[in-house]
Parts: structure tokens; sequence; C-alpha cells
């Protein structure tokens, strides 16, 4: 259905509902590989889905494959691509999410790195010391 590039709405929705209940590690990988096929506004809704799901944390491709699809949409909505990143389950992609929005290297990307920075330490539920040690490395780059 992604080979010709396009998809309707309507699909994409379908695809996030497949995201979000079908309980197979191969269907996932299709979804994120039919993600790469589309042009990366098109991929928000699934992928912001599949980056909630913990099933797949140890698969040894699902995660990678899910930050390959994820990594163009950071310079499109570098804030929207954070806060998917702080909320994921897989710990890689707020990692690599933060690499990637220093490596853009403008004030904006600096202060959202500062905001998500500031965040973390508030929240006392989440282990954050090395992510912003983290930041901090980044944005001293």
């Amino acid at each position: 259905m992604t080979e010709d590039k396009s998809i309707s709405p309507s699909t994409l929705e379908h695809f996030a509902s497949m995201a979000r209940n079908d309980g197979s590690a191969l269907v996932r990988l299709y979804l994120i590989s039919g993600m790469l096929r589309l042009e990366p506004e098109q991929r928000w809704n699934v992928l912001e889905v599949l980056m909630q799901g913990t099933e797949d944390l140890d698969d040894p491709n699902i995660p990678l494959m899910l930050w390959y699809a994820f990594e163009p949409l950071i310079p499109m909505d570098t804030e929207r691509a954070l806060k998917m990143a702080e909320k994921a389950k897989t710990p890689m992609l707020l990692d690599y999410t933060v690499r990637r929005a220093g490596d853009i290297n403008t004030g904006t990307s600096k202060t959202l790195l500062r905001d998500l920075k500031e965040r973390l330490s508030k929240d006392a539920s989440v282990k954050s010391d090395s992510i912003e040690i983290f930041i901090d490395s980044v944005l001293k780059e």
C-alpha cells in the first residue's frame, strides 16, 4: 500500500490502529517499513503510536527501524519530535533525538533542548541525570 509513496488519511488511521492494537512484531516491523516509504509528514501519528510500545525493546531490528523512520521528522518540527521522543518507551530514541536536534544547531533547537532538560529535571518519576548530562554535552558542541 505504501509503494507509491502516498496513502489516504483513512489508511493512515487504519495503520495507527494496527500499531495500537496488533500484537504481532512482524506487523509492527511492516508498519515501520511502510512509514519509511512515505513522505515524512505522513508518518507522525503512526510513529507516535509505535513509539509508545514496549514489546520490542529487546528486538534487534525494530527500535532501529523506528529511529530510521523517525529521524527525518526532527528537522521538520523539532519541538514535536522532542516531545514524542521524551514520551517514547524505547530509551535510545530520546538519546538519538537529542543528538539530532543538537546537530540542527540553531537558536531554536538549543532552546528546545534547554526546555527539555528543564522538564526532565522537574519530573521526579524519570531518571534523567544521564540525558541531562548528554543534553549539556550536545549544547556545548
